[in-house]
């Protein structure tokens, strides 16, 4: 898949944070939508709250694609490597179950950084930029 598409549209809506999400069974969103807050994990359980507790992450879980230090001499060259950092998200995000990938952006996010998994982002009122 090319990513230009996606880099651009949150490149020049100006979104300060996107990321790559592998969606559960039960998501099925079109490009466009505001998807639901993800569930934190129950450790111990094992599982996540979505089977115990119930209990919210604050945002939606994504692993996370800086946004910022795009300092190349052109917009398209900062937009080409806003690209790429989609690109390797999408395979970060092979570790986790679903066939069904989203890059998600928004403009706020909620962090805990105790519960957070390496490079996971959660983006509060996350906006679904492309399906893939």
């Amino acid at each position: 898949m090319n990513y230009l598409e996606a880099a651009r549209k949150i490149y020049e809506e100006g979104y300060r944070f996107a990321g790559v999400r592998s969606l559960t069974d039960d998501e099925n969103y079109n490009i466009g939508d505001t998807c639901r807050q993800s569930y934190e994990w129950d450790r111990e359980e094992d599982c996540s709250t979505y089977y115990t507790t119930g209990l919210k992450a604050g945002g939606t879980c994504a692993i996370e694609v800086r946004t910022d230090y795009l300092d190349n001499d052109t917009v398209e060259e900062d937009i080409k490597e806003l690209a790429e950092r989609i690109e390797k998200a999408v395979v970060a995000t092979d570790l986790y179950m679903g066939f069904t990938k989203a890059i998600i952006a928004g403009n706020s996010t909620y962090t805990d950084l105790d519960w957070s998994d390496d490079n996971e982002i959660r983006i509060v009122d996350a906006v679904v930029i492309e399906l893939i």
